[in-house]
């Protein structure tokens, strides 16, 4: 039966949707709903939160750490939106701007450690990315997540990232982080004054991290007619909006039919990407 309960993977990030959500979730969420940086997700058997990096590698891990299917195993039911990558750094990290960035890089005697959000995650493609563009050599650390991730970062245990911009516009507002780029060909409203990477001089170096609402495999044609309606109408409304957008996350519209067909296609082309590089969810 399905449980009248959003739910997304292990605590990660930014909160979307708080303990007394506004309408028209109130009557569908009980606990918070948040953005998903880990790029593996832990389903139980309600609703969750499916983003990019769990169809990355084309596999989700459930609660007793099954490996299933992204898109067989679960009814993609709603499109919330997407938000960009940011390159961010420890502060301890002198330099001042990418190109400034991938001087020191180079000029380190051993390859620098990044950090991401999970093996298989976006951040962990755009890493690869990142090293197949420039030619510097990385060393990778992926976390079970970014909350862990940005512990390390803001300690100096690792000193770069990869990661999505909601997880870090709260760092970087309070210059705790230091970030050098948003992967986008626009700058991100959340943060005006950080450049893109075409700015920057990496015009290639672009990816974006889609966020969605999935349930289990066979919800019935009426639960998710249902589901796709609350959220629609609570993409509508503006203090959603406000909330968003307040997190760098731009509000997309798709039909349930469409969504299912974007899940499905993202899987076919990033995990061609991810298998050409020989990224595993290890």
């Amino acid at each position: 039966m399905l449980r009248e309960r959003l739910i997304g993977s292990r605590p990660s990030g930014t909160r979307l949707v708080g303990k007394d959500p506004e309408p028209p979730f109130q009557k569908l969420a009980t606990d918070a709903v948040e953005t998903i940086g880990a790029g593996r997700h832990q389903a139980e058997s309600g609703l969750q939160l499916a983003n990019q990096a769990g169809t990355v590698i084309t596999e989700i891990q459930d609660g007793a750490k099954r490996v299933v299917g992204a898109v067989k195993s679960f009814t993609h039911v709603a499109y919330l939106g997407a938000t960009t990558m940011v390159v961010v750094t420890n502060l301890s990290v002198p330099a001042t701007d990418l190109k400034g960035l991938m001087t020191w890089l180079r000029a380190q005697p051993q390859p620098v450690t990044y950090g991401t959000s999970g093996a298989g995650s976006v951040g962990h493609v755009v890493g690869n990315m990142f090293i197949a563009q420039t030619g510097i050599p990385l060393n990778h650390a992926p976390y079970r997540g970014s909350t862990p991730m940005q512990a390390d970062l803001l300690g100096g245990s690792i000193l770069l990232s990869f990661d999505t911009l909601p997880e870090n516009v709260e760092n970087i507002r309070a210059g705790r982080l230091r970030a050098y780029a948003v992967t986008a060909a626009t700058r991100a409203p959340s943060v005006p004054e950080v450049p893109t990477t075409v700015e920057a001089g990496l015009p290639q170096l672009l990816a974006t991290n889609w966020l969605g609402l999935s349930g289990p495999a066979g919800l019935s044609p009426a639960v998710v007619e249902r589901l796709h309606a609350e959220v629609a109408a609570a993409l509508k409304t503006a203090a959603f909006q406000e909330r968003l957008a307040t997190v760098g996350i731009v509000p997309g519209e798709m039909t349930q039919p469409e969504f299912s067909g974007f899940v499905t296609d993202q899987v076919a082309t990033m995990g061609a990407a991810v298998r050409a590089m020989g990224i595993k969810n290890d």
